[in-house]
């Protein structure tokens, strides 16, 4: 489930928790180049162990090798990631803007570029990207008008079908953020106006709402939801203030496969939010990942929390530094339970972030930590915006801004 969450919503909340070098023929055209400038310098990041749960004692090996970097592209100036995903045949699936047009980039898995397709529609914002077993690509976000939307394309980038639907009177506007895959269907998380957090199951072959739960409770204003299916529950966070004072806490809404309400877990004792949710593992357990406040200095933290088939906590960990801001943008897990983080994180330059690469064991040991550089000769900020796991590899999708220009680039990192 991968979407780039803008940084703008991200500071929009903060008062609210406040309150409370190596070559490749990646995309081989005449507009992409391969970076080989190495004068740089680090800047580093706090890394834990979970913090309750099974796992004790010191760090071990990691549980996603060495972090070898196979090969890293960028892209050219104006274009901007937005998410990643790999299908059945190990191709990358990146989803992007590409001077102002959604796009949709193929790649095989040494980079080459398959084929590339624009977005029908006008107007189209995309947020979110899953690929099924069968390689059909769906993508999800919003566009004007007609509000929410998704797009289906097929594994050679034929468009099947699209799916859309305006929001409530009187603005009309909707959104959705996330999607996931499970029980033979593609459910879809969004927002209508600004209170009410929509999930709705799609047919696969068609893109029709085969239903629609419409959830306000003590919501006052969402943006950005997931959703993801878990055994047989449907699990749906998201970037939210809560009550009327407009809280920030974290939230789980959980709905049966026919979209009956069965429960809306608000914890009231974090400042903070869950901004993704994944699947693990053949018993219905599910991985959730978000920001929360952290006590003392009020930095906002990763934080990463496996639950159980109950809903109860299994483990959880901070990713936290007194002097640091993470954000989170996108968590992946693959089959054999390994987890991927990935997002950005501040640095002693007020004006500079960096991106955020971790990957763990599904019981949070075995932490791969990325470390990532920046140029200290100019204004940057460069976010990891999406990941995904393929066989024997994992790719981060991201972009760097300098001086207002979007960078993209997109890195394929070894397992073994």
């Amino acid at each position: 489930m991968a979407h780039h969450r803008s940084l703008c919503s991200a500071l929009l909340f903060s008062s609210a928790l406040l309150a409370c070098g190596i070559e490749s023929p990646l995309f081989v055209t005449d507009t992409w180049a391969t970076d080989t400038d190495t004068s740089t310098t680090t800047a580093g990041t706090t890394s834990e162990e979970p913090t309750t749960g099974p796992t004790t004692g010191e760090p071990g090996p990691s549980a996603c090798g060495d972090g070898v970097l196979e090969w890293h592209q960028d892209g050219p100036l104006g274009t901007r990631a937005l998410g990643v995903a790999v299908d059945g045949a190990g191709r990358i699936v990146v989803l992007a803007d590409v001077d102002d047009q959604p796009t949709v980039i193929v790649t095989d898995p040494e980079g080459t570029e398959v084929w590339r397709t624009a977005l029908s529609g006008e107007l189209v914002t995309p947020a979110d990207l899953v690929v099924d077993e069968t390689g059909r690509i769906f993508i999800g976000g919003r566009e004007t008008p007609g509000g929410a939307m998704v797009r289906a394309l097929s594994p050679d980038g034929e468009e099947l079908w699209s799916f859309s639907e305006e929001g409530m009177a009187p603005t009309y506007a909707a959104s959705i953020g996330g999607l996931g895959l499970g029980k033979g269907s593609l459910f879809s998380a969004g927002v209508a106006g600004v209170d009410t957090l929509v999930v709705r199951r799609h047919d696969l072959a068609t893109g029709e709402a085969v239903w629609k739960t419409e959830h306000v409770g003590t919501i006052t204003q969402i943006d950005s939801p997931e959703v993801a299916v878990a055994g047989d529950k449907v699990l749906a966070v998201g970037r939210a203030a809560l009550g009327p004072e407009a809280t920030a806490r974290p939230f789980v809404l959980q709905l049966d496969g026919d979209g009956a309400v069965e429960s809306f877990t608000v914890e009231d004792a974090i400042a903070g939010f869950w901004l993704d949710v994944e699947p693990i593992g053949a018993a219905g357990e599910w991985i959730l990942a978000g920001e929360h406040l952290t006590e003392g200095e009020g930095a906002e933290a990763a934080a990463l929390r496996r639950n159980g088939i109950d809903g109860a906590e299994a483990w959880s960990t901070l990713f936290a530094d007194s002097s640091r801001i993470e954000a989170v943008y996108d968590v992946k897990v693959d089959a054999a339970e390994r987890i991927l983080l990935v997002g950005t994180t501040s640095t002693d330059y007020l004006d500079k972030t960096i991106p955020s690469v971790r990957c763990m064991a599904g019981d949070g040991s075995g932490l791969l930590q990325v470390p990532f550089e920046f140029s200290d000769e100019e204004y940057q900020n460069e976010s990891a915006n999406g990941g995904a796991f393929g066989p024997g590899f994992m790719v981060v999708v991201g972009d760097t801004q300098v001086d207002g220009y979007y960078e993209m680039w997109l890195r394929k990192y070894s397992l073994e």
